[in-house]
């Protein structure tokens, strides 16, 4: 069925008002960041946190968490969903993201990525992958949180694929633990969350745009630790498949 002239015009002025988000993201990471990193690095984060926290807004994000974000360094994995994984996590700590290479052509959304020192890795490159380990492994010396997705892919949310180990290794490198957190879209955002196959960000957006609100349910479990990446990674990938995320602390993110 067609979709009514008000809902069209509802959708399309709320896509507007993300898309000036974006831009303003752009804006701060070009004009704001470099002055601001060379006073004091932790107030990029805070910037960083506040900006993605207003985009839940938009987005009418309602968030339900269990557990808590680690402090310190860590290498927060978990399972992949779509694009608005970034989001959830985003808002609720400072993060640094590992993405696909092509994350780098997307209109508005690569060039925040790139101004926001996101890591991009090409899949099945192994000289890519090396890249980015190290590139992880030097982030969490100093200090830093990093997030990757192991699976590799999206899925729709019914399963967790097997984790890649090759990027783990990173945190055995560095002595940083791993904290695994499981992700999960209740309800009616089950439906339209997941970006999987040909879908493009532009369609994904629409679909989160018409609902009223998108239901997360978000849980960070508790660090863990091994010296064998391929161990670290079934560990992780178990805690993840194996436990939801229930709903807790509801609340609307950001």
């Amino acid at each position: 069925m067609p979709e009514s002239t008000a809902t069209v015009c509802r959708v399309l002025g709320r896509a507007a008002v993300v898309l000036l988000w974006l831009i303003a993201g752009i804006v701060i990471l070009i004009a704001v960041f470099p002055w601001l990193a060379r006073l004091d690095a932790r107030r990029c984060d805070a910037v960083r946190l506040r900006w993605f926290r207003g985009l839940a807004r938009l987005l009418r994000l309602r968030l339900e968490a269990a557990g808590r974000p680690a402090t310190g360094p860590i290498l927060v994995v978990a399972n992949h969903i779509g694009w608005l994984d970034i989001v959830v996590l985003g808002c609720q700590t400072p993060l640094t993201f590992a993405a696909k290479e092509e994350v780098a052509r997307w209109p508005l959304i690569g060039t925040l990525a790139r101004r926001s020192g996101t890591l991009f890795l090409r899949r099945g490159n192994l000289r890519s992958v090396q890249r980015v380990r190290r590139a992880i492994g030097e982030r969490l010396r100093r200090g830093e949180r990093v997030a990757i997705f192991p699976e590799g892919t999206t899925t729709r949310g019914d399963r967790v694929l097997p984790f890649a180990p090759s990027l783990l290794q990173a945190a055995i490198d560095s002595g940083v633990p791993v904290q695994p957190v499981t992700l999960a879209y209740p309800g009616a955002a089950a439906a339209v969350a997941p970006f999987v196959g040909e879908d493009t960000f532009a369609a994904s957006l629409w679909r989160l745009l018409r609902l009223p609100e998108v239901n997360v349910r978000c849980h960070w479990h508790p660090p863990i630790q091994d010296r064998c990446r391929r161990t670290l990674a079934r560990r992780a990938r178990t805690v993840i498949a194996t436990t939801s995320a229930p709903p807790v602390a509801a609340r609307r993110a950001g």
